[in-house]
């Protein structure tokens, strides 16, 4: 039967729910202006850019031990749904980094985890990058999206609207397949439609006659 034999097509993912990137200054206003508990104010900064810079799953950064980064080369080597997975910082992290690492003794933590809780003295959890996550967006009054992927989102639009290269993309996020960048991130509006085409189109406006 030919209609057995017809493929019905597959429904795109929705677009993805990226962080806003005014979400994310108005996020890292609120963690600087934290004055009162000064440690928690550089903790949650690097929390901050660490989510931003890298692109990588919140359990990435959670893992996130002392001895696996090497903070002069902006690698960091951590693990990622049970498997080992490398990550990449810039400048701006890595100082928010440095200056954690000088308030990270007052915790006195029990655990070789980067970023840990006052309490526990262990490695901060999901759920604790969460709640820091909704303490800030309170103080801030934010109401966009913010949770830790809409910041991996994020990282991907904004790595191929910049013009980066789809299959860099896809290593830098560790994904399986090409393809399942291509699904979730080459994918435009007409605004950006539009302007990508006034960019880029050989009869464009920044062409000459």
């Amino acid at each position: 039967c030919i209609r057995d034999r017809i493929k019905v097509p597959s429904v795109p993912p929705p677009m993805p729910k990226a962080l806003a990137e005014d979400t994310f200054t108005l996020l890292l206003n609120s963690a600087k202006n934290n004055i009162s508990v000064e440690w928690e104010s550089v903790r949650d900064v690097a929390m901050l850019y660490f989510l931003r810079d890298t692109g990588g799953r919140v359990g990435g950064m959670i893992n996130t031990l002392l001895p696996n980064m090497d903070l002069r080369s902006g690698e960091i080597n951590t693990l990622e749904k049970g498997r080992e997975v490398k990550l990449y910082i810039n400048t701006p992290t890595i100082d928010a980094i440095k200056a954690w690492l000088v308030f990270r003794p007052q915790l006195e933590p029990l655990t070789d985890h980067l970023f840990t809780a006052n309490k526990s003295r262990q490695g901060i959890t999901r759920g604790g990058v969460r709640w820091m996550l909704n303490r800030l967006s309170i103080k801030g009054g934010i109401t966009d999206r913010h949770n830790p992927h809409a910041f991996r989102h994020a990282f991907a639009r904004d790595f191929l609207k910049a013009g980066g290269e789809i299959t860099q993309l896809a290593g830098i996020m560790h994904h399986s397949s090409i393809w399942v960048t291509t699904n979730y991130y080459a994918r435009w509006n007409d605004h950006e439609l539009h302007a990508a085409h006034k960019n880029n189109s050989p009869i464009g406006d920044r062409s000459s006659c």
